[in-house]
């Protein structure tokens, strides 16, 4: 077994949609240049194996059985041969698909993530990775929210301003304060993806608007 078989590096020309050219080319599934983004470098050159092997076991029966696994997703080459002559149609392709979304594993992409304007639209990136630190490629079957807690009245009231969640289908969520974060000052972002993972380390920080003559008292 070897693998992953082709490599593309790099960062890409789009730096805020693929900021990484293996992650954007492992979401393609493809091993191919055509599948490695602008800007990126693509090798064919197969890397060494990062694979774990079992034993061959006999089932005893004239089939034979081996277990072998991966962190790092990918497609292998798995090739099989008997007294030194590969079996029919080998080598075999196989998949390595990254696993469930890590908040704490995960990229997140985008100035909106950590400052905005008092009434503005705001919006960032999450690229979901597994805990390995595979990139997703596929939607995101676990439930995301992200939600910005206001502390007002010097703290003794407690407001929750949930932002508009989108999944691009790519792995890839897309995150949306539409005009809803009005309250100036740095305020904690707390972000959920089902009912096992929280992830808190990011503040979004609102700055006043433009100056408005409508509300403007003169003294």
């Amino acid at each position: 077994i070897s693998g992953p078989l082709a490599t593309c590096t790099g960062t890409a020309d789009d730096a805020v949609a693929t900021p990484s050219c293996s992650d954007a080319f492992a979401a393609t599934g493809s091993l191919s240049a055509i599948g490695c983004p602008a800007g990126c470098t693509f090798s064919a050159t197969t890397e060494p194996t990062v694979a774990t092997v079992g034993p061959l076991m006999s089932l005893r029966n004239g089939q034979y059985e081996l277990t072998w696994s991966s962190l790092i997703s990918g497609s292998y080459s798995v090739a099989i041969s008997l007294d030194g002559t590969p079996v029919l149609e080998s080598p075999f392709t196989a998949a390595v698909v990254a696993g469930p979304a890590s908040l704490g594993e995960s990229l997140y992409v985008g100035a909106g993530l950590t400052e905005t304007i008092a009434g503005a639209v705001t919006s960032y990136t999450i690229l979901t990775h597994d805990i390995h630190g595979n990139r997703r490629a596929d939607p995101v079957q676990e439930g995301f929210a992200a939600v910005v807690m206001l502390l007002l009245n010097g703290g003794a009231s407690l407001e929750t301003i949930q932002g508009d969640v989108v999944d691009n289908g790519d792995g890839s969520l897309t995150v949306t304060y539409d005009g809803t974060l009005t309250v100036v000052g740095t305020h904690p972002q707390h972000m959920s993806l089902g009912t096992t993972q929280t992830h808190s380390e990011f503040q979004i920080t609102v700055t006043p608007a433009a100056l408005d003559p409508a509300t403007t008292i003169a003294d």
